[in-house]
């Protein structure tokens, strides 16, 4: 929790865990993330850009260093 980065861990497509940081980007709280489906955080109509983009990260992630990923999230409040 003392990373100024908003972190998530997600597991089949599911929200597990998070720091301080995301719940106040988010301006949520712990019980409204539990389980929810990364997609649901997609600012955009397209659900599938995100996670294509999240997919893509931690693929070349995996095999080389990568410049961090920058997402346009939905926040609780609209």
């Amino acid at each position: 929790n003392s990373s100024n980065d908003a972190i998530f861990l997600v597991h089949d497509g599911r929200l597990e865990q998070w720091n301080d940081a995301a719940l106040n980007l988010l301006r949520s709280n712990d019980g409204a993330l539990a389980g929810m489906p990364l997609a649901a955080l997609a600012s955009s109509d397209n659900p599938a850009e995100l996670l294509a983009a999240v997919s893509d990260a931690i693929r070349l992630g995996t095999t080389r260093r990568s410049a961090p990923l920058e997402l346009l999230l939905a926040r609780a409040d609209g």
